[in-house]
């Protein structure tokens, strides 16, 4: 059974409606609907803007849009929602996390409905009851939040993700389906590493502040580390972005370690920009996984096959790095970024350490229940205060240190949990962690088919790269956008292998 199989019922009036409705859609035919949709959108449009509300006219664009992405094939709106979740690294009409939201709460409708209307039964997977317990302590601490709207904001987009979850768990179903989903998330890497070369390396003397322009409005703006414009966005900054470089890296690695799917010198092709990407975001932490990726291949793979090519991989990449940084790196680019790793009064994350003595210190005033999801930053100048780092003399004075704001996030997305949520957040996350490196275990062993263990594993190098990534940013619910990726493949391997078992022998899901 998929994950919606369907229950033998005999069909009520409602069914029976549906069924009706389906039928009558289907029988116009293909494009008369399409030109009626698009026509209706440009009234829509021209009749909003006359008014002067811009952002309803494109509200009315976007539902429209779903709607006839729902009538003729459901998945289409499920590829659109993953090919818009980096486009609020940009500044695309301003406000694209309005659309994203509009189009998941439209998705969810449709797919809930489904579930609803045509009785069909879910497959139970751990991740799911993971993300319960989950939610649960988000909900416990607004017991204690002392802003529950705050807290709802917290919660806002990360409510939201597991709306994307849900949509794409129930609507790729097969190989292909998932393979395009795997192409999106790649190019959108390779273009989002090109225009952070562009932000990097075009002179300032043109682009004093930003590189575009639309409508007046900066499509991406600049802010400089040690001199040099980082790689960064709009709404984002450079960790975020480096942070959804590395999902698309750790399939391209993958591929080109195991040498299938693509030739070597293809997947080596596709590496390059992502190089090039991680480097100009000065963010150190991904860089030094980028490196440590080839080591997470070794691991997962564990034949001896993989250590030949987890060595010539090495080699590989170390010339490839040596030759961007000698060639495709001006020197004020790699001035700024061993400024970042050896600048001995950065300290390297020595003060994610004083942030995370901090948070331990607020999670100590409510340790079951923690202070209230999303309010921690608020508090922080307060706790800063409270719980001085007793090894150091740290002093916490904007006063004297005017690059210090008054609120700071923890950087540390396990000290964030432990403060906001308490105690029992640690271990219903580990929980979720274990559940989703079973189902990516049990997809890279069970599946006979080279591109679903591809996805396995690089899926898996990424997971663990993030745990990582997690200790220095508290991203997992700040950017639930791309945090949810892992977990919602692992879901989805888990059903594809499950139904290519119950398949005939010889016989693989397409």
């Amino acid at each position: 059974m998929s994950w919606l199989d369907r229950q033998d019922m005999k069909p009520g009036l409602l069914d029976r409606g549906m069924q009706s409705v389906s039928k009558s859609v289907s029988a116009v035919p293909r494009g008369l609907l399409e030109g009626i949709i698009v026509l209706m959108a440009a009234v829509a449009l021209i009749f909003l803007f006359v008014e002067k509300s811009p952002y309803y006219a494109v509200g009315a664009v976007v539902v429209l849009f779903a709607v006839l992405l729902l009538m003729r094939q459901p998945v289409r709106l499920t590829y659109v929602l993953v090919f818009i979740i980096p486009l609020y690294w940009i500044n695309l009409l301003g406000r694209s996390m309005r659309v994203i939201t509009v189009l998941t709460m439209i998705a969810v409708a449709y797919h809930l409905s489904r579930v609803v209307l045509e009785r069909k039964t879910p497959r139970y997977n751990h991740v799911y009851l993971a993300y319960g317990l989950y939610l649960l302590t988000c909900f416990f601490s607004l017991f204690n939040s002392v802003d529950v709207t705050r807290s709802y904001l917290g919660m806002k987009y990360f409510l939201l993700s597991l709306g994307i979850l849900f949509v794409m768990t129930v609507s790729i179903k097969t190989k292909e389906q998932l393979r395009l989903v795997i192409i999106i998330i790649i190019g959108w890497g390779i273009a989002q590493s090109i225009l952070g070369m562009l932000q990097t390396f075009v002179s300032v003397k043109f682009f004093p502040a930003y590189y575009f322009h639309t409508f007046g409005m900066p499509i991406i703006d600049a802010y400089a580390v040690g001199g040099v414009r980082r790689a960064s966005g709009t709404f984002q900054v450079g960790p975020r972005y480096a942070m959804f470089i590395m999902m698309p890296l750790a399939f391209v690695f993958a591929g080109f370690l195991s040498g299938k799917l693509l030739s070597r010198r293809t997947w080596l092709l596709l590496i390059t920009p992502f190089v090039v990407g991680l480097v100009v975001s000065l963010t150190r932490i991904a860089v030094a996984l980028g490196l440590i990726y080839v080591a997470l291949y070794n691991f997962f793979e564990r034949r001896r096959q993989a250590l030949v090519a987890s060595v010539a991989g090495l080699v590989v990449l170390g010339v490839v790095v040596t030759a961007v940084v000698a060639f495709a790196i001006p020197g004020d680019v790699k001035y700024a970024l061993m400024k970042r790793f050896t600048d001995s009064d950065d300290e390297v994350y020595m003060d994610r350490l004083y942030f995370l003595w901090n948070a331990l210190g607020a999670w100590t005033e409510n340790p079951f229940l923690g202070i209230g999801v999303g309010t921690y930053e608020m508090r922080s100048w307060e706790f800063m205060q409270k719980y001085p780092v007793p090894w150091r003399q740290y002093q916490w004075d904007v006063a004297q240190r005017g690059t210090m704001p008054e609120t700071v996030p923890v950087h540390n997305e396990y000290g964030r949990m432990l403060a906001e949520q308490g105690i029992l957040a640690i271990p219903t996350f580990i929980f979720l962690l274990l559940a989703a490196f079973w189902n990516l275990r049990f997809a890279q062993q069970r599946s006979r088919d080279p591109f679903i263990k591809w996805v396995a594993l690089g899926t898996s190098i990424y997971l663990v790269a993030m745990m990582i990534y997690w200790y220095f940013h508290e991203y997992f619910m700040e950017e639930p956008y791309v945090s949810i990726l892992p977990f919602t493949l692992s879901i989805i391997l888990v059903d594809i292998v499950k139904k290519e078992e119950a398949e005939p022998s010889g016989e693989t899901a397409t």
